[in-house]
């Protein structure tokens, strides 16, 4: 329900109102209203918040913002221009892909190929089975399901078809350990469940970048991408941060910290769940070059250890 203030002509609105007008849920409206996303522009008198058209408008582009997959947190700060400059940048985007050839999709998977069937006509999917179809995708896709022999080999069959073309691996639960190496090696990544406009948005990305996963390296670059195992594990920090150094200092107790702030950063990079494949390329990046970090001070903490003559429990990570 709309109110006229008592001190002016413009109109406020009720959350009931504002939810039927945006389509937001009113639990949403009061709980982006508690972390401070908005702040209602009025108090009726008996205490109900009102919020003013100009807000209303600003929560129905939070609510198209959200569903293209801008984080709220993203949009709290923004201008009205910024924000519907924010939604022309998503329309021309999907404009451009209509304007453009249709991308060509090859997919690896009988899963993959049914998740992506319902894509837009702006997409034409090559099936696995249909040998005969000689186009060249600009994009590879395939889903991380069943055994990992079986999906190696998949994976290991689209490389070696198609050397340069980006590959897409959709996942639903995946180890940590793999994510990272998936993302390390430049795949881009993408979990399901995912709405179509985004799904179709991070395709569209993805087929614009042409750098091979998997691409052979020279030594340097192979042993800069490398990431050291840890060593030194949880067991042994503590130790090491207990301990009594000869010296009068708290090297130890500080440095152990330091290790493992510093792993917990890289374990942290590879739980984040991407939001896009520029993430998950972003969080794949910090990740190595925090363990980099990592690595360095470990070398010195042990070498602290050594001088200092502190034991370090014969453990393993």
């Amino acid at each position: 329900m709309s109110h006229l203030s008592q001190n002016t002509s413009e109109a406020y609105y009720e959350v009931g109102a504002v939810a039927k007008i945006s389509g937001l849920s009113p639990h949403t409206i009061r709980t982006w209203e508690r972390r401070d996303f908005i702040k209602a522009a009025n108090r009726s008198t008996t205490g109900r918040r009102q919020y003013s058209k100009d807000q209303v408008n600003r929560l129905i582009l939070f609510r198209q913002l959200t569903q293209l997959g801008d984080s709220i947190s993203a949009l709290a700060n923004l201008s009205m221009d910024d924000l519907n400059a924010r939604l022309a940048d998503f329309h021309r985007v999907k404009q451009t892909r209509v304007t453009n050839r249709t991308l060509i999709i090859k997919v690896y998977t009988d899963q993959a190929f049914d998740r992506l069937s319902g894509l837009s006509d702006d997409f034409s999917l090559i099936h696995p089975a249909r040998e005969e179809d000689t186009r060249n995708p600009d994009l590879i896709v395939l889903e991380i399901d069943g055994t990992e022999h079986q999906f190696q080999i998949a994976l290991n069959r689209a490389c070696a078809e198609f050397p340069g073309v980006p590959i897409v691996l959709m996942y639903d639960f995946l180890q940590r350990d793999r994510l990272r190496n998936y993302g390390k090696q430049g795949y881009f990544l993408i979990k399901k469940p995912i709405p179509q406009e985004l799904l179709e948005q991070y395709l569209s990305t993805a087929a614009g970048h042409r750098q091979k996963p998997g691409i052979s390296k020279t030594a340097e670059e192979a042993t800069e991408a490398e990431i050291k195992p840890r060593m030194l594990n949880d067991r042994q920090l503590q130790v090491i941060a207990s301990s009594t150094p000869r010296i009068k200092c708290e090297c130890p107790q500080h440095m152990a910290s330091l290790v493992s702030s510093l792993t917990g950063f890289e374990d942290y990079s590879a739980r984040c769940e991407t939001e896009s494949p520029e993430d998950t390329i972003l969080h794949a990046h910090l990740g190595r070059e925090v363990a980099k970090a990592r690595h360095i001070v470990e070398k010195a903490l042990v070498y602290l250890c050594e001088t200092d003559q502190i034991d370090i429990p014969d453990d393993t990570v």
